[in-house]
């Protein structure tokens, strides 16, 4: 009896690393949606625990009492500030997971490190919120409070001072996302830095058209305070990609 030769025994290589089949890519979907949920789920129940501690922080930039106007304004007001809490907190998990997952897929000259770029996505982000937190809220609150005539006293309801804060801190923690994204541009299309430069005017107009849409206040001190660090961020931005460029 004539032994087979290695390559006649596995004539295809391939069958020893089999394509993942759609079941696969589902449980591992499943999986991934699974932990996220459980973070949240936890920062939840912490964000109710600690509660008076985030309204505390949450009302800070306002200095003066909230009200609610149902029976259950309070018990909402305490959940959906929970909610939000534990959302925020599974934001960068889910990015984490979703960059794991789709990691394999990337062409081969074109892979990006997953985890650094998920921290400083989240190094961004926390700048992002505390930049809203600690200088475009107060802005804003201080401005729209000029415009009560002084024998009128306001009455801010908890449900409308969560959104409003709301929109500022995701606004900004998005926007100071831009110096990452254009990294990551520039790591797909090779981008020249005198074009980035030529296109500062169309920059300028359109952050303070974003401005405008993004800040819940109509205030023109308020829009420039938004418009200032996009293109301030832009700025940055180019001067990451120039060092990048460099060696090319």
């Amino acid at each position: 009896m004539t032994k087979k030769r290695p390559s006649q025994i596995n004539s295809n290589p391939g069958l020893l690393n089999p394509p993942l089949r759609l079941e696969d890519h589902l449980n591992e979907i499943r999986t991934r949606l699974l932990y996220v949920a459980l973070v949240f789920l936890i920062s939840s129940v912490i964000g109710f625990i600690f509660r008076e501690r985030l309204f505390e922080i949450l009302v800070h930039p306002l200095n003066g009492p909230l009200f609610y106007t149902t029976p259950a304004g309070g018990f909402n007001f305490v959940i959906t500030l929970s909610i939000r809490f534990g959302l925020l907190v599974a934001i960068p998990f889910a990015i984490y997971h979703l960059a794991l997952f789709i990691a394999p897929a990337q062409p081969q000259g074109m892979k990006f490190p997953v985890t650094p770029i998920v921290g400083v996505s989240f190094l961004l982000l926390c700048l992002g919120i505390l930049f809203a937190y600690y200088i475009s809220i107060p802005t804003a609150l201080a401005f729209l409070k000029r415009f009560g005539p002084g024998n009128i006293s306001s009455i801010i309801t908890a449900e409308s001072y969560l959104l409003f804060i709301s929109v500022f801190i995701l606004g900004f923690g998005l926007l100071f996302q831009l110096p990452l994204v254009m990294f990551l541009i520039n790591k797909i299309v090779h981008l020249r830095v005198k074009n980035l430069l030529r296109a500062q005017k169309w920059v300028v107009l359109a952050a303070f058209v974003l401005a405008a849409i993004l800040t819940p206040t109509p205030d023109i001190a308020n829009q420039v305070m938004m418009a200032i660090p996009m293109i301030v961020l832009y700025q940055i931005s180019v001067l990451t990609i120039y060092l990048a460029n460099r060696r090319y």
